[in-house]
């Protein structure tokens, strides 16, 4: 797949960066999966695997059944990020679709930071609502949780029920008109001001020019590191 592609691996998602003649070049579309069921084979919480097996923005760390969103070839973008870098360290050069290390494998975004309150809405633990502020009210997005432990640790500092974290806009679509996209739920990581670690994913959907623009000025462009 790899020399029919003319793509690099990167831990189970594809750089398309270096191909100066397709319109995707980016992995945007590939960040995009979510743990959609909230669940294993066995039908247990899904978790991120406690053996290093991949990043965190790779589907590959993740014990569980994860939905992976289309790569779409032809769309109208809205630039909200731009991957500035990405690298995974091999555990043996010569199998480059093996294990990776957690050493230097990162995802280098600069990209449209929103500040956002997420409310558990379900019995299901992964569930939840994204909620921005607005002069006229609130907007209210779908977003599913990555990591069973981990959102029981994002909920500790927060009034029961709540998150509150940021979230980096990406694979913005204008769909007949209508502004759609995703996001990246993201949890402030140790190693650094700038770094993070994938918590989730937030969907954005239906929302008018203006509506989208609201949301928008909301955010700020920040250089972040995901690991």
């Amino acid at each position: 797949m790899q020399r029919g592609l003319d793509e690099k691996f990167l831990a189970g998602l594809w750089d398309a960066t270096s191909v100066q003649d397709r319109p995707l070049a980016d992995l945007g579309d590939q960040l995009c999966w979510s743990a959609k069921t909230g669940r294993k084979i066995d039908g247990s919480p899904c978790v991120r695997y406690e053996d290093y097996r991949a990043p965190s923005w790779s589907w590959a760390s993740m014990d569980g059944i994860v939905t992976l969103r289309d790569r779409i070839i032809e769309r109208n973008p809205v630039p909200t990020f731009e991957i500035r870098g990405v690298s995974v360290t091999l555990q043996d050069e010569v199998w480059v679709t093996g294990p990776v290390k957690e050493e230097g494998s990162r995802l280098e975004i600069h990209g449209q930071m929103l500040p956002m309150e997420f409310k558990k809405i379900s019995r299901e633990w992964h569930r939840w609502e994204a909620r921005c502020a607005d002069d006229d009210g609130d907007f209210v997005f779908d977003a599913l949780m990555d990591d069973f432990e981990e959102v029981k640790l994002m909920s500790n500092d927060c009034e029961e029920g709540t998150i509150l974290a940021e979230v980096v806009i990406l694979a913005c679509d204008v769909p007949d008109g209508s502004y759609a996209g995703h996001g990246l739920v993201l949890k402030k990581n140790e190693q650094g001001a700038d770094t993070y670690t994938r918590a989730g994913c937030v969907t954005f959907s239906g929302l008018s020019k203006g509506q989208w623009q609201a949301v928008v000025e909301r955010s700020a462009w920040k250089y972040i590191v995901l690991l």
